[in-house]
């Protein structure tokens, strides 16, 4: 077993709660990583129970403009990895100006609402029939293993009668 700081962002093969880029492990090659402490573990899940809700409801209209340009004229490809949830993503790689990429993110980020898929917590923006999410890290950095290389989106469930919209 070796202590190590997270080089990629996993699951505790105890808890079975993320384990973020960076964050203090234990790590065996035939067993995998696990937070430090069972005291991390349930702090780990704590974590993950947060409520959802909005993150920041403060966007100007010219910032739903641009978000919506972006979104809506970037080129997106079907996730075929995961049959089961069916969803498509644009990668950073794709868009003509990383600058306008890593402004979406950050947009999501401040705007988004907080919103639970398994066991994680993303934050989703919606525009029309789809919701939009990207999966953490820092879109500006030059680590491809850690930063954000893709904005994912599917068409929204349904609301139910009597769910808050």
């Amino acid at each position: 077993m070796v202590t190590m700081a997270a080089k990629w962002a996993g699951k505790c093969r105890v808890c079975g709660m993320p384990l973020p880029v960076g964050s203090q492990i234990e790590w065996a090659k035939d067993e995998g990583a696990r937070h430090l402490t069972d005291a991390a573990c349930a702090a780990a899940k704590l974590l993950s129970a947060a409520p959802a809700g909005p993150v920041d409801c403060t966007e100007t209209p010219e910032e739903r403009v641009r978000i919506m340009r972006l979104l809506l004229t970037a080129s997106w490809r079907v996730a075929k990895t995961m049959p089961q949830v069916p969803h498509e993503y644009t990668l950073q790689k794709m868009w003509p100006n990383f600058d306008d990429f890593t402004w979406a993110v950050y947009h999501i980020r401040r705007v988004g609402y907080r919103g639970r898929f398994g066991s994680a917590y993303y934050t989703y923006y919606d525009i029309g029939e789809h919701q939009y999410w990207e999966c953490g890290g820092d879109p500006a950095s030059d680590d491809d293993r850690i930063g954000t290389t893709l904005i994912n989106r599917a068409v929204r469930a349904p609301r139910s009668v009597g769910r808050e919209a």
